[in-house]
């Protein structure tokens, strides 16, 4: 997860302070944790949980493909991680179960999520998230809990700050569509301003101050909003990425070791090439 601290100062502060029903960030280590197993385009492995995920070594990773795009639970036992606010690698771990149902947290049947290209090649690239409701019952969609996660590549100056050792590595994790960061704090009798919590709108993790991803801000989403049965809810994201190989999803869930089922959309895929994308059709997809 790439938040950027203001400075080293604030950084523990913010530790604290970036939290909605979950903490954003923590030291990661030996424990049981949940999450959708995916297998992106360059073969990496992810447990997969909205807004964060865990890496799956490359050496143990072949013990998770019969649960490809399923909820699962482990027992990892030899974690990695480079610094609390970063993603981690398990590198050990024993296959539990089907992750749990947790009626308290993730109760939502009939939720699914999709997302497919919204540009025509040659374009800036942006894509379409559909939030579902197939059910039959109304459904209250949590803001908190609705992630969007880049992938890409791992090649180029970003891949050293990712534990992943895979091909891959999430160049955008760790922010919902909503926070919950206060306006200020007091800290050592000091009032330090902070950026307010409300609807996100764009990444806060970009290049050169940049957002990874953006979408029009009177389009941002309310921190609750409802579902009819059979209503879908449009979401459209643009990126700004360097030339690349990139795939894009979308999840509904928790941090990865809380115990909690996640929703997982499918990935869209997409390369950039001299600023100009072009969509990839991944072969058995």
């Amino acid at each position: 997860m790439n938040i950027k601290p203001y400075n080293k100062f604030l950084s523990p502060l913010i530790l604290l302070v970036l939290t909605s029903r979950i903490s954003y960030g923590g030291l990661l280590g030996p424990d049981k944790y949940y999450g959708v197993v995916v297998f992106d385009r360059w073969g990496g492995c992810t447990l997969y949980n909205g807004i964060f995920l865990m890496y799956i070594a490359e050496q143990v990773k072949s013990q998770l493909r019969p649960y490809s795009n399923e909820a699962i639970e482990i027992n990892a036992t030899d974690v990695f991680q480079l610094d609390d606010l970063d993603d981690a690698l398990i590198r050990k771990f024993v296959y539990l179960r089907t992750a749990p149902a947790n009626p308290d947290w993730l109760n939502k049947p009939g939720l699914r999520l999709k997302t497919s290209a919204a540009f025509q090649n040659g374009e800036k690239p942006s894509v379409i998230i559909e939030v579902v409701n197939t059910g039959q019952q109304e459904l209250e969609i949590d803001s908190h809990d609705l992630a969007p996660t880049i992938l890409t590549q791992r090649a180029g100056k970003y891949a050293t700050f990712s534990a992943s050792d895979g091909p891959s590595f999430a160049l955008s994790t760790g922010q919902s569509f909503w926070h919950n960061w206060p306006k200020w704090m007091w800290l050592k009798g000091q009032r330090i301003e902070m950026p307010g919590g409300g609807a996100v709108w764009q990444s806060n993790d970009g290049e050169n101050g940049r957002p990874r991803w953006s979408m029009k801000k009177s389009e941002a989403l309310p921190e609750h909003f409802t579902l009819q049965p059979q209503q879908t809810r449009q979401i459209k994201l643009t990126f700004d990425l360097s030339d690349g190989e990139y795939e894009f999803l979308c999840g509904y869930g928790g941090v990865s070791h809380y115990l909690t089922q996640c929703i997982a959309s499918n990935l869209t895929a997409f390369d950039i090439k001299d600023g100009r994308a072009k969509t990839i059709v991944i072969k058995g997809r």
